[in-house]
């Protein structure tokens, strides 16, 4: 899961050709901001620890989310913990925090 651009709020003029280009596949990036977006872009979560981190979201414990996504408890807060240390976060809840604010999950997903 990734992103496909970076765009500063007073990049007004370039919003429209940069969207399109987007949805065209391009990435596109405000060059102030390239290596911002190439630190957000090196950042990779597996399917399963975006799960676990939603379910985080969710405000499960690691009892319940090993009972929902059929894994041991050990395993659960290996993938957690594998989350936040790739999204810099220093605990759980900053992971989700931060996963949210940079498009991982979606605040108002529905809920278990």
């Amino acid at each position: 899961m990734g992103f496909l651009g970076y765009l500063l709020k007073s990049s007004t003029k370039e919003v429209h050709d940069s969207l399109i280009r987007m949805f065209a596949g391009e990435r596109v990036f405000n060059t102030v901001n390239y290596t911002v977006a190439n630190r957000l872009d090196a950042i990779r979560l597996t399917k399963r620890q975006l799960e676990a981190l939603d379910f985080v979201r969710q405000g499960l414990g690691s009892k319940q989310i090993s009972s929902a996504m059929c894994l041991s408890v050990g395993t659960v807060n290996n993938l957690v913990s594998n989350a936040v240390a790739a999204l810099g976060a220093h605990s759980r809840t900053h992971a989700v925090a931060k996963a949210i604010g940079m498009g991982f999950l979606c605040i108002n997903s529905n809920e278990a």
